[in-house]
């Protein structure tokens, strides 16, 4: 028999890699009573947001029926709702090994290829679902395509199609408010994220990029109430909660960010800014140790990231482990060899050794970065 999978998919809907419907998937286990009770528990707990619960279903069903497509989809909901993009890749690969032609499968495939910055491969499965035409779905991946690419105009154009389909689309007008603020138009972006969250009052996408805005425009207060809105609508969203973080330490409200990235830790243990915003808080508590930690975890989960080795050079800075701390800013400037505040450190660093041995002073640059994420469509 054929089920529809709305439920499973939801989070899916918010962020721009599925339609208004979940795909059908077959059971591929006749009208098995126990195997559909299982299947209708799982769906339940997926729900209820009880993904433990649902995850642990949706395995069972898995193995009692390999060839069945259902229970994969519901474990690459799973992985999507937590945020986890490889496993949700890799489910949705089994699915489609076995049901190439499923429209639906290929487009949230290509959702997660965009999402995690396969691009090439999001080109490629594009062509693919393209040459049946352009419906709501390819014009907003194709969008959000654009945008990871840097392609502005090319993404208001694919925004643009789906508010001339319907003028209360609220993926159009998200897409139109990342682009506007990519584009460094603050105030465009906060009218078209705005309407994108009239129509949709819950989207933790929407809340998400307002709370970037206002962070990027100074409005701190403002930032953190659009990241506790976002946290509210997808606790597993770990970005949400690392900027709801940022914008408190900004506040000065350090005991609140601090478990703001508990919880985000919790989720998502080996997200690379939550460690190093943490590390920020113990700097701030001067606990140079445990900030040390902290932003050599964040370096070693992000090694292409030049602004973790750099806040790692000024902990050990201050904890007058100078050796070290050239170390971590020599590193950081391999990585981003335009990083003012590295190479200044460095060259302070170096003129300390010449002149005085290593009887610290302050340095040029003391302040330890705080991470925050990108925007979103």
């Amino acid at each position: 028999m054929r089920q529809r999978h709305a439920a499973l998919l939801a989070s899916l809907l918010l962020t721009g890699c599925a339609g208004r419907t979940g795909p059908g998937a077959s059971m591929g286990a006749g009208d098995d009573p126990e195997l559909m009770m299982r299947q209708r528990a799982a769906a339940d707990a997926y729900a209820a947001g009880d993904l433990a619960e649902a995850q642990a279903g949706f395995e069972t069903l898995a193995k009692v029926d390999p060839k069945a497509s259902a229970p994969h989809m519901g474990l690459a909901a799973v992985a999507l709702r937590r945020h986890d993009e490889a496993t949700a890749q890799a489910e949705l690969e089994q699915v489609l090994a076995r049901s190439p032609e499923d429209r639906r499968t290929r487009q949230l495939y290509a959702g997660v290829l965009v999402r995690t910055g396969q691009l090439d491969l999001a080109r490629d499965q594009l062509r693919l679902l393209t040459q049946r035409g352009l419906g709501r779905i390819e014009h907003q991946l194709l969008g959000a395509l654009h945008v990871k690419a840097g392609r502005l105009t090319q993404a208001a154009e694919s925004f643009d199609q789906l508010l001339r389909r319907d003028a209360d689309d609220p993926a159009g007008h998200l897409g139109l408010g990342v682009v506007s603020a990519v584009a460094g138009d603050l105030r465009g972006a906060l009218v078209y994220l705005e309407r994108a969250l009239g129509l949709e009052p819950k989207n933790p996408v929407a809340l998400y990029d307002l709370s970037l805005v206002h962070y990027v425009r100074g409005d701190y207060a403002r930032a953190a109430e659009y990241g506790e809105r976002a946290v509210a609508a997808d606790p597993w969203f770990p970005p949400a909660a690392n900027n709801l973080a940022a914008a408190l330490v900004q506040l000065g409200r350090d005991d609140d960010a601090e478990r703001a990235l508990d919880a985000a830790l919790s989720e998502h243990p080996r997200f690379a800014p939550a460690h190093s915003n943490l590390g920020v808080l113990r700097m701030r508590a001067r606990d140079l140790d445990g900030a040390a930690l902290a932003f050599d975890e964040a370096a070693t989960l992000a090694p292409t990231q030049a602004a973790y080795p750099f806040n790692l050079g000024l902990a050990l800075y201050q904890k007058g482990d100078l050796d070290h701390a050239r170390t971590a800013f020599v590193k950081a400037l391999a990585i981003d060899p335009d990083h003012k505040g590295a190479r200044a450190n460095l060259e302070w660093l170096d003129e300390l050794r010449r002149t005085s041995g290593n009887t610290p002073k302050p340095l040029p640059v003391q302040v330890a970065a705080l991470a925050v994420g990108s925007f979103a469509p």
